[in-house]
């Protein structure tokens, strides 16, 4: 009878601990209370878990100092960018550090909500931005996705622009369709593996795992011990355009070039914009070596020679991050620590501050 009981309370338990799970993933607040220190130890360390490379990382410093919350029509200098433009670990935001070396008020964009933004001619269309105010726009674009992003020609027409608005709204039903049925999945993973109630067994397991059987998240495949440093697959796969080791001819160099530089000129011409393109190398691009000698085809800086050629203006960072003597990025995450952010800000005011604005 004891283990009827026994048996049936654990049934009972099982259901209430499902009906918990179910409940929270559903809900947007929920999951983010559940989640709250999924990215604590850096956002390549949530898919590791592995005590090997546990490092303590800087809290985020992003406070109230928001450049998002600035009126973009009324900005001098608008910096479009991905996550690089919005982590704070031990620094301020990139953006904040320009203003405050500029002295001017920068509108900060975070393009990844809304990919379309890294094309900065359809961003001024979509604000119905000052077509006289002469200001500048600071494009950045990490390594790994600057192929996807101007690979291929854009249609800089505003009717194209009115046709991607009419196809990209998302309603009401759409967004809890994903939620409920299309990325239920993905909700329920999340929770399992990365909530703050389940994070110390799966690191527990993970080091097990690795330790005993060098096996390692397929997201996180290749790494280096000594020191430790966790590189993500899309900047190692052989077989990704996002991979270091991709085969960047010249002609595909010359194109993404031509495309950047049909921004540049759209911009100046419709909206009095001066463009001024920032690509930021990946970890592996700059941290490879701790691993092999494998030979690197200069991606980046033939880009910015191509670039410049057309009369781009550059924000070159590699070279400047290879000369560093110190380690740039976190070795559990993706982005740079704060002093790869102060050799980014330093180069860009020395490129921005030779435009004139008012």
């Amino acid at each position: 009878m004891r283990k009827d009981k026994i048996l049936l309370y654990s049934i009972y338990l099982m259901g209430i601990i499902s009906l918990m799970i179910f409940i929270v993933t559903k809900s947007e607040t929920l999951m983010d209370i559940a989640t709250a220190g999924m990215f604590s130890d850096g956002d390549l360390y949530r898919f590791a878990k592995i005590y090997s490379f546990k490092t303590n990382l800087p809290p985020q410093e992003c406070k109230d100092d928001n450049p998002t919350d600035i009126d973009p029509d009324t900005s001098s200098i608008i910096v479009i960018g991905d996550s690089f433009m919005e982590t704070c670990r031990g620094h301020k935001r990139f953006p904040v550090q320009i203003s405050e070396r500029l002295a001017k008020p920068i509108c900060s964009v975070y393009a990844g909500w809304t990919p379309e933004y890294f094309d900065p001619v359809y961003y001024c269309w979509k604000n119905h931005l000052d077509r006289e105010k002469k200001r500048i726009v600071l494009l950045e674009r990490v390594e790994r996705y600057i192929l996807s992003s101007y690979g291929t020609e854009q249609d800089e027409d505003t009717a194209s622009f009115q046709d991607n608005e009419n196809t990209s709204t998302e309603n009401v039903w759409s967004v809890q369709k994903r939620r409920w049925f299309t990325e239920a999945e993905k909700n329920y993973e999340v929770f399992l593996t990365s909530s703050d109630y389940t994070t110390p067994l799966i690191e527990l397991w993970n080091t097990f795992r690795f330790t005993a059987l060098k096996q390692i998240s397929s997201e996180t495949p290749v790494y280096s011990l000594n020191p430790p440093f966790l590189f993500e697959a899309e900047e190692v796969s052989r077989d990704e355009v996002t991979s270091f080791y991709y085969h960047h001819t010249d002609s595909l160099i010359a194109q993404i070039a031509d495309n950047i530089a049909v921004q540049r000129d759209t911009l100046l011409a419709n909206y009095n914009a001066e463009l001024v393109f920032m690509p930021v190398p990946n970890p592996y691009t700059l941290y490879h070596a701790f691993i092999n000698n494998d030979s690197y085809d200069d991606y980046l800086p033939r880009l910015c020679a191509e670039l410049e050629k057309r009369g781009v203006r550059t924000i070159q960072l590699y070279q400047k991050f290879r000369e560093a003597e110190n380690i740039l990025y976190f070795p559990t995450d993706t982005h740079w620590n704060a002093e790869g952010a102060k050799i980014a800000v330093d180069q860009a005011v020395s490129v921005v501050s030779q435009i004139s604005i008012p």
